[in-house]
């Protein structure tokens, strides 16, 4: 079955692959959303069920001390829908 990620799903995965380690909190920082726990922690979940990304515990910040990183599959499909993306921004 193939993956379809929404457009905030690809930017979150967009900051998680130019940030590996980043949190939660800077993820939804990051896409300027008003709150994680509605928008970014429901994709984090459905992320690391599905593989894609991974959740380490780093201790360092208080609340949810979760390094965020992509796995090999997450990267594979962050890179076939930015494919997508610049063929539908950018047309030959």
């Amino acid at each position: 079955m193939e993956m379809v990620l929404t457009e905030l799903q690809w930017k979150a995965m967009r900051i998680i692959h130019d940030s590996p380690g980043i949190s939660g909190k800077k993820i939804t920082e990051a896409l300027g959303v008003e709150t994680r726990h509605q928008l970014v922690y429901p994709f984090l979940f459905f992320a690391e069920t599905n593989g894609l990304v991974t959740r380490t515990f780093s201790g360092a910040e208080r609340g949810r001390p979760y390094n965020i990183a992509l796995t090999p599959q997450g990267e594979k499909l962050l890179k076939e829908h930015e494919e997508h993306v610049l063929a539908t921004k950018f047309p030959v």
